[in-house]
């Protein structure tokens, strides 16, 4: 094993309050017991391929505006954690409702 790198996030963003959604970490040095982790915590990964994991990421973790840590780690002799990569959970846009007068 070696240690994980990540390159990069898909998608790399969603409106505060999205509905949970599937998050895709590229990267390298992925195996089978490589876990993603957001904000420290691990989440329900699916190894893809060397490049490529999806987590899934709830509902509660899009909830509020801010920034999220995505690292990688493969746990056993040889793995670690990955540098991370930042999600941004924007504010929702404005809507309008009508017009007065």
């Amino acid at each position: 094993m070696a240690l994980p790198t990540t390159t990069g996030l898909t998608p790399t963003s969603a409106p505060a309050g999205s509905p949970p959604s599937t998050l895709i970490v590229h990267g390298t040095k992925f195996v089978a017991t490589s876990v993603v982790y957001w904000r420290g915590s691990a989440r329900t990964t699916t190894f893809i391929s060397a490049t490529r994991l999806t987590a899934q990421i709830s509902a509660s973790d899009l909830a509020s505006a801010g920034f999220a840590t995505v690292a990688v780690n493969t746990p056993g002799l040889g793995g670690g954690t990955s540098n991370a990569q930042t999600f941004t959970v924007n504010n929702p846009l404005p809507t309008t409702t009508g017009i007065f007068p």
